[in-house]
């Protein structure tokens, strides 16, 4: 942008820069400004001054705690992304099944007993911590299950127990939060989908498992069509294969090295939860991890 007094140049890579005439350091006095066009150097310094606002709540947005809920806290993932967090010093909720094992003394973290499956119970459930905490600004939901079985050996049964693990749960735990993050005009929704979801011709094996997580995208996309240019997002995080002790007993002479580690999955949810600037919504962790 030309105005005959200063340019503003926008480079590839998005940082704005006013080049003002060299002589206008070299005024002695804001007397001598009288000489150039006072409209000129307003517009400059009001840009100067935005730009130097909008930075610094970047940084304030980016210092400021966050609240945060995590379904299946207790799981591999789960713990890694409560973990994650309490490091940072947020306020972390962990829903469990059941309570259970060592209580965690830490002042910011509430571990909640609850059954995902129960609608109702778990619309109380988040009635109650909104009152105690005000707000969820991000909501991680890692519960759900696995099964094999091709089309053959997949009944009803099959489909039902799968949907409900790994649908059933994220959902009723997502209609809540929906609502209070409109409320709020801002949020974050992960949900852990996987391979099989994304592509369901990769599922021929895994019938059940891979419909029921292919309706966490279908959920995203209904979130994010509804909430384009708000404060919300909804993202489905695609991991391969996670390195649990589960996971090597079940294969061991797998290159377990090859696996993704829990840890780096909950750094990477942190790192698109941050970002506002974002609207990627499918984060598959392989292509984050190169």
């Amino acid at each position: 942008m030309h105005s005959g007094c200063f340019e503003t140049l926008i480079p590839a890579g998005g940082s704005i820069i006013i080049l003002l005439p060299s002589s206008v350091f070299e005024l002695k006095s804001w007397r001598m400004a009288k000489s150039y066009d006072s409209s000129c150097i307003a517009i400059t310094l009001i840009l100067l001054f935005c730009l130097r606002s909008w930075n610094l709540s970047s940084s304030y947005e980016k210092m400021v705690n966050k609240t945060v809920i995590v379904s299946g806290a207790s799981g591999n993932l789960g713990t890694a992304v409560v973990n994650f967090y309490l490091d940072r010093g947020d306020q972390v909720i962990g829903l469990v099944h059941r309570s259970g094992g060592q209580p965690r003394n830490i002042a910011n973290y509430v571990e909640c007993a609850v059954n995902l499956l129960d609608e109702l119970a778990v619309e109380e459930c988040v009635k109650q911590l909104l009152e105690k905490f005000g707000k969820i600004d991000i909501a991680v939901m890692t519960a759900g299950g696995f099964a094999m079985g091709d089309l053959s050996d997949t009944g009803i049964s099959e489909l039902e127990h799968q949907y409900r693990l790994n649908f059933e749960t994220a959902y009723n735990l997502t209609k809540p939060l929906y609502e209070h993050m409109k409320l709020n005009h801002g949020g974050r929704l992960f949900f852990v989908g996987s391979g099989q979801g994304l592509d369901t011709s990769k599922g021929k094996h895994v019938v059940a498992y891979s419909l029921s997580k292919s309706l966490l995208f279908q959920l995203s996309n209904i979130i994010n069509a509804d909430t384009a240019h708000t404060g919300i997002r909804a993202h489905v995080i695609v991991p391969s294969i996670i390195d649990t002790p589960r996971n090597r007993e079940s294969m061991p002479d797998a290159d377990f090295s090859k696996w993704e580690k829990p840890a780096d999955i909950a750094a990477i949810i942190a790192k698109y939860a941050d970002n506002h600037q974002s609207d990627k919504q499918t984060i598959v962790v392989k292509d984050e991890l190169k």
